[in-house]
Formats: C-alpha cells, structure tokens, sequence
C-alpha cells in the first residue's frame, strides 16, 4: 500500500512539475490580459505652492480611488505607484474647497478612473510670514568621556518661515543636539540642523547652520575641610561629627582651577527631625557645571537636642 503511495506521488515526476508549471503560467497569462478593478488608497501631494502661502491644514491628506485595466497595467504600478498631485498655483487665503478630479492624478499606464473618494478637499492656508528668530543649542553640561563643552558660539542668523497668525508666539528654535565625544582641539566647527516646529507647515533658512564650541579635558580635584552646615528649627539645637567634609570633584579644567572652597556648600537639613541622634549624608551644592565624584564620610554623625 505504502509503495503504491508513493508510486502515486512521484511517478513521471518530470511530467508533474511541467504540467504545475504550465498551469500556472496560464494563468498568470490569463490574470494579466484580464481587465481588473483595483482599490487603492494615495496620498495626496500639494504642487505649485505660491511662495507667500502656507499650508496650515489639509482635509483629507489622502484619496481613495478605484481603477479599472489589464493585469499587465497593474504590474506597471509596482515600479511606479500612482500619485495624486493637486495644484495649488491659483490657491488663495483662508478656506478653499477644491473637486478632486482625474486630471490630478499621476499614472504610470493607461488605466481609467472609475471612482474617487472623497469628491472634494478642505484646503487651509495663510500668509507666509517671516522672522529671525534666537538660536538654542542643545547639549550635555555633563560629559560621556571626560570633554566638557564651555562655549558655544553661533556664527549665522536664522530666519524663520511660517503663518501669520503663529509667527507671533514663536521667538526661538533649536538645532539637533551638538555631541563632542572626544579632545581634539580647544575650538571645533560642527554643522547642525536647525528644527523647525512642524516642517509641514514651517521652514528655516539656513536650515543647518554652523556652531564654534570651546571643549576643555577632564580634572578631578579634593578638597578638605570643607565645612558641614546643618539647618535645624528653633529653638532646637544640632552638632554634627565630623564638622568638615572630603569632597571630591570633577569638571573642566579652567573651573577646577579657579574653583573656591567657599563654592562648595556641604549641607545637612534637620529641620524636620525630632530631637534625637541620627546618621545622614550630606547634600553637596555646586557651581553650574561642576559636578561631584565623592563625598567623605558619606554619612555623618548628628545630634538634635
């Protein structure tokens, strides 16, 4: 039985095989000389935007149509997928209703429209405005691997482009974040790009403009005796074992050499403790791009009387 089987199943393979083959291209001959109705959903793309206009909404950004043609027609939009270009050369301020209509759309075959939906797109639009506008540079104060950066200087201005009724409430845009990860000069020269708030409806110009930033080497610096201070509610009173701390810092060089001990602050607060003796870390306040490494004791004594 079992040899009867596979008698069945593999006896004049070859003649097999060409017959499935043959059979398929028939009908792969057959889909394609065949006429087809095809549904498919395109955006839609806006052309020939006069210069002081802006686009603020478009209701809807896509159409759905269905077209009728042979197989062989369809194949073509694999390569070249239809597209739906509106012209808006005679648009005008405001609200404009505009009939969506076959001479818009872009086919790469001689296929028919059959149908569109929707009939009609809601376009919104306003003057063009334009605005120099203040710079922001993002970056990290704290270094990944030991480079700070301690300046950064803009060397070009940014007009800014977009709707009237917007343009008011908009004084600043920022760049993407500059990123420095390791020494190589004191002074480098990056290129950033300038993002805009919506790029659908704003534009920059330049769009990247090009930053100087001064970058300094990593120090790490002690310092001892540091004084502990300890804020507590009167009439309460507090003392605090050891009075002065080991703190170790680390930041650009030229700050690490200038640093003060009177800029470091080692601060306990007891003001919401009750009378009693405890064991607290200390809180370390420091000047703006400094940052802490360690602290020594990491907990001190105190007594609350």
């Amino acid at each position: 039985m079992f040899r009867r089987l596979l008698h069945l199943i593999f006896g004049n393979l070859l003649f097999k095989i060409v017959s499935i083959v043959l059979a398929l291209a028939v009908w792969g001959l057959a889909v394609l000389i065949r006429t087809h109705k095809v549904t498919t959903t395109i955006s839609i793309e806006l052309i020939n935007i006069p210069s002081d206009v802006v686009i603020t909404k478009l209701e809807p950004n896509k159409t759905t149509v269905t077209l009728q043609g042979k197989g062989t027609d369809f194949v073509k939009f694999l390569i070249h997928p239809p597209k739906y270009q509106l012209n808006l050369a005679m648009i005008k301020p405001g609200v404009n209703r505009i009939k969506l209509s076959a001479d818009e759309l872009v086919l790469s075959a001689p296929v028919l429209l059959k149908a569109i939906d929707p009939e009609y797109a809601e376009i919104f639009t306003d003057q063009l405005e334009s605005k120099k506008v203040a710079v922001v540079i993002p970056y990290r104060i704290e270094p990944i691997k030991g480079v700070y950066i301690t300046d950064v200087v803009i060397q070009d201005t940014v007009t800014l482009f977009g709707p009237v009724r917007d343009m008011e409430f908009l004084d600043e845009v920022f760049t993407d974040s500059l990123f420095i990860s390791d020494y190589s000069a004191p002074q480098v020269s990056r290129k950033l790009k300038v993002v805009v708030p919506d790029s659908n409806f704003y534009k920059a110009n330049p769009e990247s403009i090009t930053v100087i930033a001064s970058i300094e080497k990593e120090e790490t610096k002690t310092y001892s005796g540091i004084r502990v201070n300890i804020s507590v509610t009167l009439p309460k009173r507090a003392t605090v074992k050891p009075d002065t701390a080991i703190v170790t810092l680390r930041g650009p060089v030229s700050r690490m050499q200038t640093l003060e001990d009177s800029l470091i602050k080692v601060v306990i607060n007891g003001s919401k403790l009750e009378s009693g003796e405890y064991e607290m870390p200390a809180e370390i306040s420091l000047p703006k791009g400094i940052f802490l490494v360690r602290c020594e004791p990491q907990k001190f004594e105190i007594k609350i009387r």
